[in-house]
């Protein structure tokens, strides 16, 4: 091979070696235009939803990290609408934000004929896998100094917590609901989940 191609053959390596860099960094790029451009158009997953061998609708689903400029200005304002602490505040702009979008159609009049009992609505269970979020997390507790009572400086074991904001915005035609939900997560898992009014 090297007395055919004689030194061709470093800027042949070199070259292959770039164009499969080059490859993934394209790839990437195209997911971010087809998440970013095309918008509600695009979406992950498809999936058919069937009861009893018909079709009864469908629905999709979209996930991808976006930047803070991106972000409805609803839901940045819900985001901001509780008394944070200086620490949680201050880092809003370097949060890793994540859109979730599933878009669900079902045909009633095919669900309703298909179905042996009467029923006044469908629920739509999801759940988050918080697993890949505290396996990195730093030990649950830690020693911190304080000034005692006595005015002596003592240490005492405080818990270390992560906060996880989630927004959900349900929407249905032109009618749209907001709820906002603080996750408390440790490594030892979750502490705690209170829905923010």
């Amino acid at each position: 091979f090297q007395k055919k191609f004689g030194s061709l053959t470093l800027p042949l390596f070199i070259a292959l070696i770039i164009s499969y860099m080059l490859k993934d960094r394209i790839k990437e790029l195209m997911r971010y235009y087809f998440a970013h451009r095309v918008g509600s158009k695009y979406f992950d997953n498809k999936a058919k939803i069937i009861h009893k061998d018909t079709e009864l609708g469908w629905l999709k689903e979209g996930v991808d990290f976006i930047e803070p400029e991106k972000v409805p200005v609803d839901v940045m304002t819900l985001r901001n609408s509780s008394h944070l602490t200086d620490v949680e505040s201050s880092n809003v702009t370097a949060e890793k934000i994540i859109l979730y979008r599933k878009s669900v159609h079902i045909d009633r009049e095919k669900l309703q004929a298909n179905s042996e009992y009467s029923f006044s609505g469908i629920n739509d269970i999801i759940r988050l896998n918080v697993t890949n979020f505290i396996k990195k997390m730093d030990n649950p507790t830690t020693m911190m100094r304080t000034l005692g009572d006595d005015g002596s400086i003592q240490t005492v074991e405080c818990d270390r917590d992560y906060y996880l904001n989630l927004v959900l915005q349900y929407q249905y035609d032109n009618t749209a609901e907001f709820k906002r939900f603080r996750i408390d997560l440790s490594r030892d898992g979750i502490r705690s989940i209170e829905e923010v009014r």
